[in-house]
């Protein structure tokens, strides 16, 4: 295991947990800029070879939106030595192991963004966006947010729309959860924003933002069950978003809260009355399960083949 484990930026590809950065202890004196990869299946965890033009240790690159997958590229964007902030952009080639600089700002152009760790990352194919975050003393907010085009290898500075009810958007913050998610049917994508802390107040509310419109709506009937912040948020591909850990009144929790982003499918509402209504399906054989008629894909969900 690396031992810069705080603050680190991770994503999932398949059955490979990527790992990258982060700060071990004392906190913020030790960081890193390696990235390692452990197989889910087997738990093995590895280094990365790397080469080229390496990103300055950092942290604060934070949760699964914190780092962007395209083309065989891994991006990361910002992040903090403990004592500067960057909004620098590298990507590393997974397929032969270099490290690219793609962009460093320098103040110049009145584009790039400030400098900012515990941010969390929105990618729609064609431009990264940057949301939230902020430095120690400072929280950014979410009317402009900055996105970095990868065509044109140039920020961006875009007016978002605020919620049609309260004309707002969500306020500044920082430590917040992300997730995003594509609906099948209509094609659309939003990002979804939960919790974060903006060095006074710790926010418990949940925001929707349209990336082909950029609209934020307001979730009203689905808040957090308690102002939190440095939690982890997850998304399964059925639409389901998990809320995992934090720090809630000044305490750190181990609790999981899950919502339901979209309408579900009514196989997955059929899926979860069973397991409700028959708590001990695994006491039964995947044979048995398949031939009462339980479709191959929830049968595998009971990790029989794990075992």
């Amino acid at each position: 295991m690396p031992n810069e484990l705080a603050s680190n930026a991770v994503m999932l590809r398949g059955n490979t947990l990527m790992i990258y950065g982060g700060t071990g202890v004392p906190f913020g004196e030790t960081c890193s800029n390696q990235l390692y990869i452990c197989n889910v299946n087997d738990g093995t965890m590895k280094i990365v070879p790397a080469t080229g033009e390496l990103p300055e240790p950092q942290y604060g690159q934070r949760d699964f939106r914190a780092l962007v997958y395209h083309s065989s590229y891994l991006y990361t964007v910002g992040g903090t030595t403990g004592y500067e902030y960057t909004c620098d952009i590298h990507r590393f080639d997974l397929k032969n192991g270099v490290w690219e600089m793609v962009y460093v700002c320098s103040g110049k152009d009145e584009s790039e963004p400030h400098g900012r760790y515990r941010h969390e990352l929105a990618f729609d194919g064609k431009m990264i966006y940057v949301l939230g975050g902020g430095t120690s003393s400072e929280s950014y907010g979410f009317l402009k947010i900055p996105a970095f085009d990868l065509e044109t290898n140039s920020w961006r500075t875009l007016n978002t729309q605020g919620d049609n009810d309260i004309t707002a958007v969500p306020e500044p913050r920082r430590c917040h959860g992300s997730v995003q998610y594509t609906d099948e049917r209509s094609g659309v994508t939003s990002v979804f924003i939960s919790g974060g802390y903006n060095g006074d107040w710790v926010f418990s509310d949940v925001w929707r933002l349209d990336l082909s419109t950029l609209q934020w709506t307001c979730l009203r009937e689905c808040i957090l069950p308690y102002p939190v912040y440095f939690h982890s948020a997850a998304l399964i591909p059925e639409g389901r978003m998990y809320i995992f850990g934090g720090i809630v009144k000044v305490q750190r929790t181990n609790a999981v809260y899950s919502a339901w982003l979209t309408i579900p499918k009514l196989s997955e509402i059929c899926w979860q009355a069973l397991n409700y209504y028959y708590p001990k399906l695994k006491d039964y054989s995947p044979d048995k399960l398949l031939d009462i008629g339980i479709p191959l894909k929830f049968v595998q969900r009971l990790d029989f083949y794990d075992q």
